[in-house]
């Protein structure tokens, strides 16, 4: 049994020729002498160191060939990275300046769109106070149209007025003017109408007429209970009783035009006693100058 000295690697490292003498164990062998054992281990490790060297350089070979193939490999592809990088920042310039192209047409197209619609703005306000002028002129003709209408109106108003009151004149110098002249101021006038139904409204209206008629005996014994609906319907009766040719209205102030200081003459229509003081209290109420000395005389 022998075992070397150095291991294997150690010697196939320092390279051929500079291998060692291996040891040789201590012992005795059974065959041959020792130079001979000597001689025939040292060829076989010699062979044996050959054909590790050998190995070892064609291994080395095959790996610079890895290495040279692996590093050709990787240029290509830096090769190939650099040029898709390249392209890739080339189309990515390309867009970017297609996006600011865009962009700048874009805010041209926008400004000349706000340019646009400034000049609209301008035009339409221009247009709007233009109108408005138009308006303010077209009122202001209107007001003076409407107040040159009212003079003409009022003009008219007096004009008529002035027929009616000749008219009324007229009437009353002829003598055609009765007591239905002054009922039908008062009714139409200060009531509503001549009906029965809107002579109770009338009355009730005034509820002092019925006050002053209870005072009096005369009208209290023709009728069993003095109430405005009572009082009503007698001078509903009187109003449609009394009958002429011509009835125009007739206020106080007409009455003192037409008969001056000349109270009404009551009893000259043939009213019965209780009808003469209904109509007294009505006419005195309203201000219309009636004899009342007469009237308290026939008490």
């Amino acid at each position: 049994m022998w075992r070397p000295c150095r291991s294997l690697v150690e010697a196939v490292a320092r390279g051929p020729g500079k291998i060692p003498p291996l040891a040789v164990g201590c012992g005795r062998f059974a065959n041959g002498s020792m130079h001979n054992r000597w001689a025939f281990t040292n060829a076989t490790n010699d062979n044996a160191l050959s054909v590790m060297a050998r190995q070892v350089e064609l291994l080395s070979d095959k790996i610079n060939q890895l290495h040279s193939e692996k590093t050709a490999e990787i240029k290509q592809l830096h090769s190939e990275k650099n040029a898709e990088i390249k392209q890739l920042h080339s189309e990515k310039t390309a867009e970017i300046k297609q996006l600011y192209s865009e962009k700048e047409q874009l805010q041209s197209e926008k400004a000349a769109e706000i340019k646009q619609l400034h000049s609209e703005k301008e035009q339409l306000h221009s247009e709007k106070t233009a109108e408005i002028k138009q308006l303010y002129s077209e009122k202001e003709q209107l007001h003076s149209e409407k107040a040159l209408k009212d003079t003409e109106i009022l003009k008219l108003s007096l004009t008529i007025e002035s027929v009616r009151s000749a008219k009324r004149v007229a009437l009353i110098r002829a003598g055609r003017v009765d007591l239905r002249g002054i009922l039908e101021h008062l009714l139409k006038e200060e009531g509503t109408g001549t009906s029965e139904a809107q002579i109770v409204a009338f009355v009730e209206s005034h509820d002092v007429l019925a006050e002053r008629c209870r005072q009096e005996p005369k009208i209290t014994s023709d009728v069993s209970a003095v109430t405005t609906v009572v009082l009503a319907r007698k001078l509903h009766q009187i109003w449609r009783r009394l009958c002429s040719d011509v009835h125009p209205r007739l206020t106080p102030e007409q009455w003192q035009l037409r008969s001056g200081e000349d109270c009404i003459q009551l009893r000259s229509n043939g009213e019965s006693d209780s009808d003469v003081l209904l109509l007294y209290h009505l006419f005195d109420h309203f201000g219309y100058p009636v004899q009342s000395d007469v009237v308290l005389r026939q008490r």
